[in-house]
């Protein structure tokens, strides 16, 4: 029985190791290439198997896990999609290394024989495993990024109001929008780098005007508007639109003070202000800009008229033609300024135009600004008369006169803003204390011969 046992068990064992030969051949044949062509099991490429494949095959297999173009989207700052674009991959020349995945195949494909025979007898598969970067121009991308940015970007524009014959135009501010061309590069690149091919979502920064409407203020109410009637000479009307369009559209904030003379600035024929008759020396001659002071005077009654406060004026040294005396604001650059200031918890605007009559002047203000009741008194006239200068003329005859220059009375007065809801609580201010000197009567007497005596 025990020999018997043993030949059995004998049996088994070798019957057994012929099993396990077989299966390890069958093994053998189903995992060893039908040719030389094809790539063995447990061949990889970027995490794809390519067993079974030609290496053309491989390649071309590769290549299809590309998508034609990159899906960009570009996002705004609550992460909705403002716009979607596609970069196509073959205008930045994305391709792998053929002739690298090449050098690394044909190894695999003529493996020594022996070495082979014997992983597969094992039940081994040495495994190829291979990993190949995306190669792509990165000036193409450099300059596909440039001109995206460019094309999307849009630079902010600020708020506008202006005003064009006493009538307010607004322009309301504009977001601009900023991407930068590292914006598009960056992300591009790790996409392509790590062949992660989802859409890029890249997001566009959102650039804020510095001012805007609501920083400008409200002026679409007339708060005040005076007007002074225009003369016939064309160079003085020229001067007075030329200073009335850098008053024109000024803003002023509350607190702020209001200055002629830095607003308009030197009076130059280089500027094309014209020869005009101006007042100098307490006599009317022709000089660059004659005129503007009917700018300023003008400003100065809607000014007073809308309670801004005065803080700077001189009369002229001889009444003008066209306001009452007390009511006029001379002005001569570098000595002799007109200035005011805004009181009020608003701004406030200036608007000046002329027509074929007259120059206007409006400060403009809130709708809901509640002004009081503003009126303006002249008081305390007295009139000066003029005095009489004798010019002896040896010329003339004896006892014979002749008027040189007419004398005009000179003023001394008094100008008085009253403020009130009405003419019960008005409140009184002193403006100003105005002095306009007499102009000399100048009278030429003869001291010559006699008319008897002369021959």
């Amino acid at each position: 029985m025990t020999h018997i046992s043993t030949v059995f068990r004998i049996k088994s064992a070798i019957l057994m190791a012929l099993l396990m030969a077989t299966h390890v051949g069958m093994a053998a044949l189903l995992t060893f290439p039908g040719t030389r062509e094809q790539l063995p099991v447990d061949t990889w490429i970027n995490g794809m198997s390519v067993a079974g494949l030609t290496s053309e095959e491989a390649l071309n297999a590769l290549q299809e896990t590309l998508p034609e173009a990159l899906e960009i989207r570009l996002m705004d700052e609550a992460n909705n999609v403002m716009d979607e674009m596609a970069l196509p991959l073959s205008l930045v020349k994305a391709r792998f290394d053929e002739q690298q995945i090449r050098n690394w195949l044909d190894p695999v494909m003529e493996p020594e024989w022996q070495e082979l025979w014997l992983s597969q007898i094992r039940l081994t598969s040495p495994g190829y495993y291979f990993e190949t970067a995306l190669y792509y121009e990165e000036s193409a991308l450099n300059q596909w990024a440039d001109e995206l940015a460019s094309a999307i970007t849009l630079q902010p524009h600020d708020a506008r109001i202006w005003v064009d014959r006493g009538e307010l135009h607004e322009v309301s501010e504009q977001y601009g929008r900023l991407l930068k061309p590292a914006d598009v590069t960056e992300p591009v690149r790790a996409a392509l780098d790590s062949l992660d091919f989802e859409p890029i979502e890249i997001e566009v920064a959102v650039t804020a005007p510095a001012v805007t409407l609501a920083d400008l203020g409200d002026f679409n109410q007339r708060l005040t508007e005076y007007s002074t009637v225009l003369g016939e000479n064309v160079n003085r009307r020229e001067n007075i639109r030329l200073a009335g369009e850098r008053i024109n559209s000024v803003r002023l904030l509350p607190g702020a003070v209001f200055s002629f003379n830095e607003t308009v600035g030197r009076v130059t024929a280089e500027d094309g202000y014209q020869r005009a008759p101006v007042i100098q020396g307490g006599r009317l001659v022709q000089g660059i800009g004659g005129g503007i002071c009917q700018t300023s005077s003008t400003l100065y009654q809607a000014a007073l008229r809308g309670g801004l406060q005065i803080v700077e004026r001189s009369n002229h040294s001889l009444p003008v033609g066209y306001l009452p005396l007390g009511l006029d604001a001379t002005i001569a650059y570098g000595s002799i300024d007109f200035r005011f200031a805004n009181p009020y918890d608003f701004p406030v605007m200036i608007g000046t135009w002329l027509d074929e009559q007259h120059y206007h002047t409006v400060i403009l203000g809130p709708e809901s600004a509640r002004l009081p009741e503003i009126e303006i008194e002249v008081r305390n006239r007295q009139a000066i008369s003029p005095p009489v200068r004798v010019i002896e003329d040896p010329v003339l005859a004896k006892g014979v006169e002749v008027v040189q220059q007419a004398g005009k009375n000179g003023y001394r007065l008094s100008v008085f803003r009253l403020t009130g809801r009405n003419e019960s609580d008005f409140q009184e201010e002193l403006i100003s204390n105005d002095y306009y000197r007499p102009v000399a009567r100048v009278i030429r007497r003869g001291t010559g011969e006699e008319l008897d005596d002369q021959k």
